[in-house]
């Protein structure tokens, strides 16, 4: 066989070859590595807290929370994902954006300053005055490190970055329990959020020993601001929705309920808010270097989507399922109210996967366009929606939560079938497969939990490892590709990293010389050839 040819046709399997070999695995390793830790830190807090706090001192906490959202996202304006998308940049470019997040952060920390009292008087809650005018801060403080986390997201080390937001969510929350046990209440939480930004803002700046300058270039701000606005807006509008909810409950139903709901929603976010992170922060970068060949990107971003889903649907099967036994063991039974709305809000989970590999599809295409027109539409549409059904209590407004999210999802894909020729019955169908082996498992763990009779913890990890075991049962059972390449992948790293004897070979013996005989010796194949005639694959240049 004939070794394949330099050019197009070879770059292109090439580049296929390096993708199966898992060159970006490491990237994902680290990602997944200061996400995990950063959501296993969360709950520690949360499990700690939540037996310290009071419903109403969550409450209080997660009415603002919207403010401070927001603001971290007008003072960014998207322009990290215009930085990270830009192939050759300048010191220039950094300074710029950073001038721009500073004087952004700036303006918006003296405007809730002065609306604080406002939003205090709108929720008939005085201390909410003093909470926002501090928390604020953060904005701030935000603002100075933010070049220096998108230069080490545009270098690609995201071995550095894990250990910094690890570190500081340790601290943060040895800062927050030692507030918590002295009596400051929800003080305890603000405390939390400044720890752990002061010390990302300085563990950054001593990692990278960079420091943008003070050049502003308009020609600049305004390149970057073309693509950022857009993210920006979005962002704003996905905030807005995100915590419609909130500010609903918090104004008919009180700091009470509101505080439930924040529980059972941050339990709900540890997963969602890790999966997302993942796909979203390293596949972007990935797909803006894939781009540019289209075979490569539609089969990258293909088995993206499949692959987010098949591993972020088993999660949001055990929060359905388990939300009980979790509510339980996480929280503690004064929170047992917080159960049937975790059960509700995991499930918005499926839409807000499908959603994030959508962004990072679109973003990669350089069309922030269309995920600002997404966000606007379905955040124009959402909060009109929610806010007529809390009429009907929060039970109502939770399953439109849900319906709105399945719906938002079905528009992202159509969307992106029109950028980047992915079909959306290609796309669905690719989903439907995952969701329904997602669904079963529900069913079933349901099904089986009120005849668990065991502690709160015992029959949490009972139930768990039932759900893990069927639902991969299933995907191998119905042959999902992804597992496939999962299962080779594990395989082969193993059989890396497994010493092997040396066997000690026989001496060569060299066959007698029969030339002029009439005998002709066959000459042995090369390696290549005899390599290619058991695995079938062609040797590259």
């Amino acid at each position: 066989m004939k070794p394949c040819l330099p050019g197009k046709a070879g770059l292109f399997h090439q580049q296929v070859a390096a993708h199966k070999q898992g060159r970006w695995v490491r990237h994902y390793f680290w990602v997944f590595a200061e996400r995990f830790g950063a959501q296993f830190l969360k709950i520690v807090a949360i499990f700690i807290l939540a037996r310290i706090l009071t419903p109403h001192d969550v409450g209080l906490y997660a009415m603002v929370g919207i403010v401070v959202s927001i603001a971290n996202m007008l003072i960014d304006s998207g322009l990290s994902g215009s930085l990270i998308r830009k192939r050759t940049l300048t010191n220039a470019d950094y300074s710029t954006v950073f001038i721009f997040n500073l004087v952004v952060a700036l303006l918006f920390y003296g405007l809730a300053f002065l609306l604080a009292p406002v939003v205090a008087g709108f929720y008939k809650e005085p201390e909410l005055d003093w909470l926002i005018k501090v928390l604020s801060v953060t904005v701030i403080i935000r603002s100075l490190g933010l070049i220096q986390i998108t230069k080490l997201t545009k270098e690609l080390r995201f071995k550095s970055q894990s250990f910094i937001f690890i570190l500081a969510g340790v601290f943060s929350l040895a800062v927050a329990y030692s507030m918590a046990i002295q009596g400051y209440g929800y003080w305890a939480l603000v405390g939390q959020q400044i720890a752990e930004t002061v010390f990302t803002l300085l563990a950054c700046w001593l990692h990278t020993r960079y420091f943008p300058g003070l050049r502003l270039s308009m020609t600049l701000l305004r390149e970057h601001f073309g693509f950022g606005s857009r993210l920006m807006l979005a962002g704003v509008a996905e905030v807005i929705y995100q915590n419609i909810v909130v500010v609903a409950a918090g104004k008919s139903a009180g700091a009470g309920v509101a505080g439930h709901y924040a529980q059972a929603a941050r339990v709900s976010e540890v997963f969602t808010a890790l999966a997302t992170t993942i796909v979203e922060k390293t596949s972007f970068p990935i797909l803006v270097r894939r781009a540019e060949f289209k075979p490569l990107y539609l089969h990258y971003a293909a088995g993206l989507l499949r692959s987010a889903c098949l591993i972020s649907f088993l999660g949001i099967a055990i929060l359905v399922a388990c939300a009980s036994q979790i509510t339980h063991v996480v929280l503690g039974e004064q929170w047992s109210d917080s159960a049937w709305m975790l059960q509700i809000i995991a499930l918005s989970g499926y839409g807000v996967m499908v959603e994030a590999v959508s962004r990072s599809l679109l973003k990669s295409q350089g069309r922030s366009d269309l995920i600002l027109t997404i966000s606007i539409a379905k955040g124009a549409v959402s909060i009109a929606v929610l806010l007529l059904l809390s009429l009907w209590g929060i039970k109502t407004l939770l399953w439109g939560f849900v319906a709105l999210s399945g719906a938002s999802a079905l528009l992202n894909c159509y969307v992106v079938s029109r950028v980047i020729d992915y079909r959306l019955w290609q796309q669905v169908k690719d989903l439907l497969q995952i969701l329904g082996v997602s669904l079963v498992v529900i069913g079933a763990v349901s099904a089986l939990a009120p005849w668990v009779k065991a502690p709160p913890v015992a029959a949490l990890l009972l139930l768990t490892g039932c759900a893990m075991v069927l639902y991969c049962s299933l995907a191998f059972f119905l042959q999902i590709r992804e597992c496939r390449v999962v299962r080779s992948y594990l395989l082969a790293q193993v059989q890396q990293r497994v010493p092997r004897k040396s066997a000690v070979r026989p001496p060569v013996t060299q066959p007698p010389d029969t030339r002029g005989s009439g005998d002709e010796v066959p000459s042995a194949p090369p390696a290549s050839a005899a390599l290619q005639a058991t695995s079938g694959y062609t040797t590259l240049p």
